[in-house]
């Protein structure tokens, strides 16, 4: 049985749609939860609805910046333990 509460979730595509639908039935759940996104405005107004919900700037189909936001991530939050691929890519 897969435990729903405190994790940590990684959302890829987080900041609209079913990803911040997601993000926000997780938040309600206990989680701790990480959202990237391209757009730097879309990721605010998530982060502006939802409060607890960490934002990070990223474009998963660039690989540079994929491999420049994964390393500081994992450094950052090494008990990361899901992760959902959302984005488009």
């Amino acid at each position: 049985k897969m435990k729903v509460n405190n994790n940590t979730i990684l959302t890829t595509g987080g900041a609209k749609g079913i990803g911040k639908a997601l993000g926000k039935q997780f938040i309600a759940s206990y989680n701790l939860v990480i959202v990237c996104g391209r757009r730097k405005a879309r990721l605010n107004e998530a982060k502006a609805m939802l409060s607890s919900l960490i934002t990070i700037q990223c474009y998963t189909g660039n690989f540079e910046q994929r491999r420049k936001f994964f390393k500081p991530c994992i450094a950052t939050y090494p008990e990361l333990n899901i992760v959902i691929n959302n984005s488009s890519i």
